[in-house]
């Protein structure tokens, strides 16, 4: 065996080991916070870069709608009819959401996609018979126009239809669970009523 180890000794080894832990702690912090510092930095950046870009997205998007709902006559009898649709369909989908008659909105939800799929074979048509429509070319190959105008607000409104229906069948689940609910805890009473009967008689 070696020589006992001092008490001198081991606060002089203490001593050593503190400092060497001190001293890799601060290396790791300095460490840490230059690495947090790159992160914030390139975090800015990013953020930066995102809002710049939506800032450019909205500056182009505005201009677009303003130019599109100027180039349009909107008093032609078609265009008109359309919104005259879109009014009184959206009213009318409206109302059967608030009613809560989910047959009636699955009907309408039916019926909607059926619109929409038709788009396409009505853009073909309009867009070589503008003549007969329109004082001016809006039906595209493409389908952009009948799908700002027709499509996309039908989309809008079969969305309304799906949280609608969704919502309706969430509460029709929580109903259906309060009853269970309910039906367990009359018959745990009941049953309960009934052995404290049984006990009755017995005593009696």
């Amino acid at each position: 065996r070696g020589p006992p180890v001092t008490m001198d000794q081991l606060w002089n080894i203490t001593q050593e080991a503190l400092h060497w832990l001190i001293a890799d702690t601060q290396e790791g912090l300095v460490e840490f916070t230059d690495w947090l510092d790159g992160a914030m930095n390139t975090t800015g950046h990013l953020y930066g870069n995102i809002t710049a870009a939506m800032r450019d997205e909205s500056a182009s998007i505005i201009p677009a709608v303003r130019g599109f709902m100027e180039a349009v006559d909107w008093t032609e009898p078609l265009l008109m009819g359309i919104l005259a649709f879109h009014a009184f369909f959206i009213s009318f989908s409206i109302v059967v959401c608030y009613k809560g008659n989910e047959v009636l909105q699955f009907s309408l939800l039916c019926f909607m996609v059926m619109l929409v799929m038709a788009a396409q074979p009505i853009n073909t048509y309009l867009a070589n018979n503008w003549e007969t429509v329109a004082t001016q070319p809006y039906f595209d190959k493409n389908g952009s126009f009948i799908s700002a105008v027709f499509s996309g607000p039908l989309l809008c409104v079969g969305f309304m239809f799906l949280v609608s229906l969704l919502v309706g069948n969430v509460r029709m689940l929580k109903k259906t669970v309060v009853m269970k609910a309910k039906g367990k805890g009359q018959g745990k009473q009941e049953g309960e009523q009934s052995k404290e009967k049984k006990e009755s008689k017995k005593t009696k």
